[in-house]
């Protein structure tokens, strides 16, 4: 006969527990994690932050609980054949079916992203990703969306007129003169940099490479300021980040430099070091800068030194990662590459290149490829400036006296290069004085030159970043 006492009931129990609980928290869990994925694709878009579904919107579902725009939800490995073929040599775009399975689906894996823009307020959804760890994430929560929906993410794009601020005058005193000049003018944007070509950041990022090479400087004391500041007076907000010139990631990273057929790291006429284009890795951080700053609220990406080297022994470089592609390809590559990534941001993507490429039918040997830069990117911004010019370039004695004449040939020649292709052009115009003054009658000379081209749009650059309202 068993006869067991209180005592032994107590010891029994306490040894059941130590043993279910356990056993239940990971039960509760598997099942959380199997059950998580049906739950997340019969979501109301109210249920993740929305006010409420358009009637209009809602209507195109075929399941009245369905997410407007989102199609299913799959692992990024069974999604990896798919998206890593071909990305960087520039996948087609067309139309993917229901089951996926097309490259052209893309995968969607944003820290905050407006899912739904017609409801009218709004919609933020929280995925597992983070500013800290921005590369696409592993597991059940990653979406793919209909290639069509990327587009619908786009806000209107207003016809810019815009100038350049460094971070430095961002983050300083002169920012708010700055604004004052943009409400006293038609200027309605402002080109910002984010990274410039020393290779610092403006603010403090938290893209890990960017930590990690100590590229943060806080020229930008709170860029989340900034943004509602650029956002309260209607301006257009455009991030510029400098892609290939680095010296200080060159610096912290040599096996990503451009190195020097002498040994070690190449140098340029000025001393300074450069990435080599070819790199992934050197894309990757290009292209996660980017999608901070389309995440912090910037409309519009653009990226500047998107090229090679141009100046110095350019005979004694050695690119450590070059495969034998082209160098046009390459920038292309890389552009068609970075819009694939940032397309599920719903930003806008631009390009700055040397003014002669409006005209020169190659690539200037630095990569940029007028035809094939406009396959990829929605705005090309030459830089047009008259005093860049070599005397005597489109049969013009002195470019630098003839702003209109300079500008309008450049432009004119792009434009017919460009018919049918993606991008639009938007150039960058002269607000300095470089061997000739440049006043009013200069700088409306330049603007009349690209109305006259067709082109209603426009940038001027100071290096400086101070306008004078009477110029414009």
């Amino acid at each position: 006969m068993l006869i067991i006492n209180e005592a032994g009931v107590c010891s029994l129990l306490q040894r059941d527990t130590k043993r279910i609980i356990p056993t239940a928290i990971i039960l509760l869990f598997l099942i959380s994690w199997f059950v998580r994925p049906l739950l997340l694709e019969t979501l109301p878009l109210a249920s993740v932050g929305s006010t409420g579904v358009p009637a209009e919107e809602d209507s195109l579902n075929k399941s009245p609980n369905r997410q407007p725009g989102w199609s299913k939800i799959v692992s990024r490995e069974d999604d990896e054949v798919a998206n890593e073929g071909g990305i960087g040599d520039g996948a087609d775009n067309g139309a993917a079916g229901d089951s996926g399975t097309s490259t052209t689906w893309k995968r969607a894996f944003l820290e905050r992203l407006r899912l739904n823009p017609k409801a009218g307020s709004t919609t933020d959804a929280f995925l597992p990703s983070s500013l800290t760890n921005l590369r696409p994430p592993t597991g059940p929560d990653i979406r793919l969306l209909p290639p069509d929906y990327y587009e619908s993410l786009k806000q209107d794009i207003p016809v810019v007129k815009g100038v350049y601020s460094t971070g430095w005058i961002a983050g300083s005193k002169y920012f708010n003169p700055l604004i004052t000049f943009i409400q006293n003018t038609e200027v309605n944007a402002l080109v910002v940099d984010v990274k410039d070509d020393t290779g610092s950041m403006s603010y403090l990022s938290k893209v890990p490479l960017a930590k990690k090479i100590n590229a943060n400087v806080s020229k930008i004391k709170s860029i989340e300021n900034l943004m509602d500041t650029l956002k309260s007076n209607d301006i257009y907000p455009i991030a510029r980040i400098v892609c290939f010139k680095d010296p200080l990631l060159a610096k912290a990273r040599p096996d990503l430099a451009v190195k020097s057929k002498k040994g070690g790291i190449w140098y340029d006429r000025q001393g300074l070091a450069w990435v080599d284009p070819h790199s992934r890795e050197v894309w990757d951080y290009a292209i996660d800068l980017a999608k901070e700053a389309a995440a912090l609220g910037f409309k519009e990406i653009q990226f500047d030194y998107v090229r090679f080297a141009s100046d110095g022994v350019l005979s004694d470089i050695i690119y450590p990662f070059a495969t034998g592609q082209s160098k046009a390809k390459v920038i292309q590559s890389f552009l068609a590459y970075a819009r694939e990534e940032l397309s599920v941001y719903g930003v806008v993507l631009s390009a700055d290149v040397f003014g002669l490429v409006c005209s020169v039918p190659d690539d200037l040997g630095i990569g940029q490829q007028l035809e094939l830069i406009a396959e990829e990117v929605d705005f090309i911004c030459p830089m047009v400036y008259p005093s860049h010019y070599y005397r005597g370039t489109y049969g013009i004695e002195n470019p630098n006296v003839k702003p209109y004449e300079t500008v309008y040939k450049s432009l004119t020649d792009a434009m017919q290069r460009i018919e049918g292709k993606r991008a639009k052009l938007r150039p960058w115009l002269q607000d300095f004085s470089l061997g000739h003054p440049y006043g009013r009658a200069e700088l409306q000379a330049q603007i009349k030159a690209t109305e006259d081209a067709g082109i209603d749009e426009w940038l001027f650059w100071n290096p400086t970043c101070r306008y004078d309202v009477t110029k414009y």
